[in-house]
C-alpha cells in the first residue's frame, strides 16, 4: 500500500470518534477503492518500472511526513523544520504579575436594635 494512503487512513481514523464504526469502516472501503484504482492495469502506477516506483514512493512519503500529523509535531514545526517555544511558559515569563488588590477597611455597623 502506498504510504500516503497509509498515513491518510491513518489520520481519518484519528479524526473519527472510536464509537463510529461506521464512518470507520467508510474510511477502510475508501482506501481500498484508492488501492485498488492505484495498482489498475492501466494506470501510471502499473506501467513504470521498480526504480521510478522506489523513487516516488520516497517522494509520496516525504510529503506525507510534511503535511500530516505525527510523532506529536505541529504543521508549523514541520514547515520550518525547528521546535517552536512553549507559547504558555512565554507569556508567563513575559507579562508581569498582576498587583494585590487593595485592602478595604471595614466600617462597623452599629445593631439597629441596641440591648437595653
Amino acid at each position: 500500500m502506498l504510504p500516503s494512503l497509509v498515513e491518510w487512513v491513518r489520520a481519518w481514523r484519528r479524526m473519527v470518534s472510536r464509537r463510529d464504526k461506521e464512518l470507520r469502516e467508510r474510511a477502510g472501503d475508501v482506501a481500498r477503492c484508492l488501492k485498488a484504482s492505484i495498482e489498475a492495469a492501466g494506470s501510471p502506477w502499473a506501467s513504470w518500472d521498480a526504480p521510478t516506483r522506489a523513487r516516488v514512493l520516497t517522494v509520496v512519503q516525504r510529503c506525507a511526513e510534511l503535511f500530516v500529523r505525527n510523532d506529536g509535531t505541529t504543521a508549523a514545526e514541520r514547515l520550518a523544520r525547528k521546535k517552536h517555544e512553549n507559547l504558555v511558559a512565554h507569556l508567563v515569563a513575559i507579562v508581569p504579575t498582576p498587583a494585590r488588590p487593595r485592602v478595604r477597611s471595614r466600617k462597623t455597623v452599629e445593631p439597629m436594635l441596641a440591648a437595653a
